[in-house]
């Protein structure tokens, strides 16, 4: 499982509940990270389906080992 854009995201927009969604398959953030991505502005444009990454978040880095 991981973290998944289920709805269109404006560069900028917050990150909230409503446009994130946990499902399978694991090719994103894994869902410990929910809260910490929750409230993060987009740093791009992000459309359904896509995995969120590290990268996908303002000013946002991976955490040492962790993905």
């Amino acid at each position: 499982r991981s973290i998944y854009v289920a709805r269109p995201v404006a560069a900028g927009e917050p990150l909230t509940a409503d446009n994130l969604r946990i499902i399978r398959p694991g090719d994103g953030l894994l869902p410990r990270h929910w809260d910490v991505v929750l409230g993060r502005r987009a740093a791009r444009a992000l459309t359904p389906g896509t995995p969120l990454t590290w990268d996908a978040l303002l000013g946002e880095q991976a955490p040492a080992a962790h993905s």
